[in-house]
């Protein structure tokens, strides 16, 4: 079974998706595999993800200023 999550912030080209009831995240040509757990209240994995490119980016945009 392969079923795609509809991604939030379809502006960064990141999605998941569960194979076989395991989850991978896909960001051109990158696959990683999910294995770690999240707390139910917490934020979703795709909102970590977001979290990080976000900071990121504003760190490097940051560090040309």
């Amino acid at each position: 079974m392969n079923e795609r999550i509809a991604n939030q912030h379809p502006e960064q080209n990141g999605y998941s998706i569960t194979e076989n009831g395991q989850e991978y995240f896909i960001f051109g040509k990158n696959r990683i595999k999910v294995c770690e757990h999240f707390a139910e209240k917490g934020k979703t994995f795709e909102e970590l993800i977001c979290d990080a490119i976000e900071y990121e980016a504003k760190n490097r945009i940051n560090s040309l200023k």
